[in-house]
């Protein structure tokens, strides 16, 4: 019924939400949000060394939305900085 459904897949982004969690967990050590960061970005390996901004993401849910992603059909794209690494 010319339907097109698509997924994004979000890793870490720098979030209100992103930004109260790990705030509180810098205030209970005693360091800075940009320190927390910068732990978890080491812990979980993200090759692209930083949290993607909401508008990295909202640049790719843009392009799924536009008239040029009319021939991407059925796919998930995942948007967390290489964290995942998968093979097709």
């Amino acid at each position: 019924n010319n339907v097109t459904l698509n997924n994004l897949l979000p890793g870490f982004h720098h979030t209100a939400a992103a930004e109260e969690q790990f705030s509180a967990i810098a205030e209970k050590k005693g360091t800075s949000y940009d320190d927390e960061i910068a732990v978890a970005v080491e812990k979980f390996a993200i090759p692209a060394g930083d949290f993607g901004d909401p508008e990295d993401f909202g640049a790719i849910c843009a392009l799924f939305c536009s008239r040029y992603a009319r021939y991407i059909v059925g796919q998930s794209l995942v948007v967390d900085g290489g964290i995942t690494v998968s093979l097709f």
